[in-house]
């Protein structure tokens, strides 16, 4: 029988893996102290901003001020706030 010999690196892999896998998955189900609309009030009441705008291809907006247009959303979901704003 011949041996196998892995790097350091390659034993601790599947464990650095499996650490990545359940931070994300905490995090994804971390409790929030507010909803998310309460953020998107706050952050654009105080930049002057519109609240839920409609656009022009029907489209809605969380917030547009004179020179943005701003999508909210948590931590956990970046990709669905990218694909409202290029879908």
């Amino acid at each position: 029988m011949s041996e196998i010999h892995l790097s350091k690196n390659q034993s601790l892999m599947p464990l650095l893996i499996m650490r990545f896998a359940l931070m994300s998955i905490s995090l994804s189900m971390a409790k929030r102290e507010h909803p998310g609309k309460w953020y998107q009030k706050k952050w654009c009441e105080a930049h002057q901003g519109r609240i839920e705008v409609v656009l022009q291809d029907g489209s809605r907006c969380d917030c547009v001020t004179d020179t943005h247009a701003i999508e909210f959303d948590f931590g956990s979901q970046w990709t669905v706030a990218i694909n409202m704003r290029i879908g």
